[in-house]
């Protein structure tokens, strides 16, 4: 990650956010009407796409990655030493959920996305566009997981088959989590 930790990772959110609208309206806006099958192994499918495209472009190797001096060691917490970017990484993390809970419930947006999710009919009856707010949430979503990786990268490894190694996590997540918050799931079935 090198000296210019910030920089990266505020452009890797905008760069995947903006890769994302693209995404989105090209391929994963036909598939809201889709089962919640289809759209996970559509999603699967590219996952595999992407790896093979990474391969060809980088290589296989793993990639290192190196902390900024700021970021290395550990720091005494009185009764334990603890790696300093644990510590970072806890505060980001713990930042990041207030604010997106802070986003969702105190905000305008946040309340328009609640209502779409719950009764999409509603919404746009109310005059919310829904096709432009889910694009905006799935850009969103899509920057938060490249933050969420590029942080993750320096314990995780990073190389072309990292998506693969923690598939089964993300898709437990879809799966404990539910898909009752998903866009496709408020949408009905034509």
């Amino acid at each position: 990650m090198g000296p210019r930790l910030h920089p990266a990772l505020g452009l890797g959110f905008v760069v995947i956010a903006a890769v994302s609208v693209v995404f989105e309206r090209l391929l994963y806006a036909r598939l809201y009407r889709a089962a919640e099958l289809d759209q996970v192994l559509f999603t699967i499918g590219l996952v595999f796409i992407v790896i093979a495209s990474v391969t060809l472009l980088i290589g296989p190797e793993n990639q290192q990655l190196t902390l900024p001096s700021w970021l290395e060691g550990q720091i005494d917490l009185g009764f334990v030493h603890y790696r300093t970017y644990s510590i970072f990484l806890i505060i980001v993390g713990v930042a990041i959920a207030l604010g997106l809970w802070l986003g969702f419930e105190r905000t305008r947006m946040g309340a328009q996305i609640r209502a779409a999710v719950d009764n999409r009919r509603m919404a746009e009856s109310l005059g919310i566009n829904i096709g432009r707010l889910f694009t905006i949430t799935f850009a969103f979503g899509s920057g938060m997981a490249a933050l969420g990786g590029g942080l993750g990268a320096e314990f995780l490894g990073l190389d072309p088959q990292y998506p693969l190694k923690y598939l089964v996590f993300f898709l437990i997540v879809v799966a404990v989590g539910g898909l009752a918050g998903s866009p496709a799931c408020s949408m009905p079935r034509s």
